[in-house]
């Protein structure tokens, strides 16, 4: 399942940076569009990914590791 958290944000920043602080008040434009494309980078890999393929994975693990 590629569905993502609440509100469709992986990633969460600070809700209440201080806008005093130089970092708090541009740190979440800043990172915004980092994570943005991070989380739509994830999203794609694990679209490509099926449950069958990791069980087959995690069998042949299995197995290997009985001989």
């Amino acid at each position: 399942s590629v569905e993502v958290v609440e509100e469709g944000e992986l990633f969460q920043i600070h809700e209440h940076p201080n806008p005093q602080c130089p970092v708090g008040a541009n740190i979440q434009a800043v990172l915004e569009v980092i994570l943005h494309r991070a989380q739509t980078a994830m999203e794609n890999v694990l679209q490509e990914i099926r449950l069958h393929d990791i069980v087959t994975t995690l069998a042949q693990k299995i197995e290997a590791n009985r001989t």
